[in-house]
């Protein structure tokens, strides 16, 4: 049997103290309304130095668990009672609002009565150490509660940039805090130091246990309960590391719609969204180049321009789900270097980045979005250029043709270029006096050859036929999802002469595939069943793309 002593005390658990308030303060079980009211004095029994014989890997292991939580929860009580209770006590000072102070130590209460109660059962156990002693479930049972480290983990990067604010903004601040720092209590360890202990903490539970699971034998009692353990904590690990990144990704995400004109008007900041990068590069117009500020997210991208205030005003912005990219080769003599392509039913256009570097990384990111997103919505993403059938024509620069290509007459002051929405080539006014509506575009002027062909599939009446769908089977089947939205309020359809035969009924939250636009208030819609038919759209999220 190992022999385990404390120095100083009899048992861990019934320390020789007679403080009743810290003796009430030890066995507090954690929660977040039940922290600490006072703290555990620094010569307590419990953070004595436990002495234990060491037989084998595994007791050497157990020997670090305590000492390493005793330091921790030493670690806390300096915090709490040189830097947190000081720096209360002194906010009028130094002009610390009670916002600064949540902001600094967070929930570091409610962590603090957490480890004490995790290092009092640690030591029960371990006082009473033999070779088949079992820790396992002292770590099981309080694991669950280490979900508490996600706030404070969340908090973190806010705490250090209002701590560096304050050391550089309050006058005197500086000098009060490196007087605690040099008190022998802090072991000169700074503020940094003890604000960051918390979330390195959860990283050593891990590596610890591994460690003790890797030397403890299979046959022995522990070994189930330390597996359960460590199951456990990766899954509360995990839980707090992506809580963490989501926080991170959404004050990213914040930060850039706030560069916008009336950001809260805009549909930038929305959850489960990310920003991924930003950057110059010309778009290709009609008649020149013009420089413009794109960003690109999780499910959208946007460009943008310069406007009053130094904000942006956004030009135009895509909804990622059909979009798709094209390496276009230099071609110097038709002003195309480092250019590629990008298509959607809204628009389409050509793209100049400042050298092959900006070229191939923008590339790369719309397509791994694209890929990302196709992951998540399944065959609703066009996967490559080749599937882009519908999508808007990429307009031939005004610089390139002289004459109409359908007629032939050259373009003068009155005989002036229009270009086809459909095929995107330039023609003049009388070859392009015809409407079509085209899918994700609506109702738009074509040339004549374009409004000529019967076959096309984007082809059709605006008008609704008698039944309400003003599509054919055959048309309708072969159009494709242009958005999918989010259904705003419940709907069931009602017996209405004035709607459309052939009504979705959908719940509030439900993903809905819009295949098509109407100005009549109806769209045709497709959802993740398969079943197509007409939406109100009123009763959908807008969808992303502006002017």
């Amino acid at each position: 049997m190992s022999q385990l002593k404390f120095k100083g005390s009899k048992h861990p658990s019934r320390p020789s103290h007679k403080d009743k308030d810290k003796d009430r303060v030890q066995t507090l079980k954690p929660s977040p309304t039940n922290v600490p009211e006072v703290l555990l004095h620094l010569d307590d029994p419990i953070f004595q130095i436990v002495q234990i014989t060491i037989k084998s890997r595994r007791d050497r292991i157990v020997d670090e668990i305590l000492r390493t939580e005793q330091s921790y929860v030493r670690s806390l009580t300096i915090f709490i009672q040189f830097f947190q209770n000081p720096m209360t006590e002194a906010a009028g000072k130094f002009d610390i609002s009670a916002e600064h102070l949540r902001t600094l130590f967070g929930n570091v209460r409610d962590l603090y009565a957490l480890s004490i109660k995790l290092l009092e059962d640690l030591a029960k156990k371990i006082s009473a150490w033999t070779d088949t002693q079992t820790i396992g479930e002292v770590f099981k049972v309080l694991t669950p509660f280490l979900t508490l480290y996600t706030t404070y983990s969340i908090n973190f990067e806010k705490a250090s940039s209002v701590l560096t604010e304050l050391l550089d903004k309050r006058e005197g601040f500086k000098e009060f805090i490196d007087a605690i720092q040099l008190k022998p209590e802090c072991q000169g360890l700074s503020f940094g130091a003890y604000l960051i202990m918390p979330i390195q903490r959860i990283p050593r539970y891990r590596m610890l246990l591994e460690d003790l699971i890797k030397n403890t034998e299979e046959t022995h009692p522990d070994k189930k309960g330390l597996t359960a353990a460590l199951g456990e904590l990766l899954v509360v690990a995990n839980k707090v590391n992506q809580a963490v990144i989501q926080q991170e990704q959404a004050e990213r995400l914040l930060k850039v719609a706030k560069r916008f004109q009336d950001y809260k008007d805009l549909d930038i900041f929305k959850p489960g969204r990310t920003f991924i990068m930003e950057g110059e590069m010309s778009k290709v117009c009609r008649k020149e180049a013009k420089r413009r500020t794109f960003f690109l997210f999780s499910d959208m991208f946007l460009y943008a321009y310069a406007h009053s205030g130094g904000k942006y005003k956004i030009g135009r912005q895509f909804a990622m789900i059909h979009v798709t990219v094209k390496d276009i080769p230099d071609a110097p003599t038709r002003g195309l270097q480092n250019a590629f392509q990008i298509k959607s039913e809204i628009k389409s256009f050509n793209v100049l980045c400042s050298t092959p570097e900006d070229k191939a990384k923008w590339l790369k990111s719309f397509n791994d979005t694209i890929d990302a997103l196709g992951q998540q919505r399944g065959n609703l993403i066009k996967k490559d250029a080749s599937d882009a059938k519908g999508d808007a024509p990429v307009w031939v620069q005004d610089s390139e043709v002289r004459a109409c290509k359908i007629c032939a007459i050259k373009f003068t002051f009155t005989n002036r270029r229009h270009h086809c929405r459909q095929c995107g080539t330039v023609v003049c006014g009388q070859c392009s006096g015809s409407k079509k509506v085209l899918a994700g575009q609506g109702k738009q002027r074509v040339c004549d050859d374009c409004f000529k062909r019967t076959d096309d599939t984007v082809t059709h009446n605006l008008k609704k036929e008698a039944d309400g769908d003003g599509f054919s089977a055959s048309s309708e089947e072969s159009l494709q999802p242009i958005y999918e939205l989010e259904a705003l309020f419940d709907y069931e359809p009602p017996a209405a002469a004035n709607a459309p035969s052939k009504k979705l009924a959908f719940k509030q939250g439900e993903k809905i595939a819009i295949i098509h636009l109407d100005q009549s208030g109806w769209w045709l819609g497709e959802l993740r069943s398969g079943q197509r038919g007409w939406v109100p759209a009123n009763f959908l999220e807008p969808p992303l793309e502006c002017a």
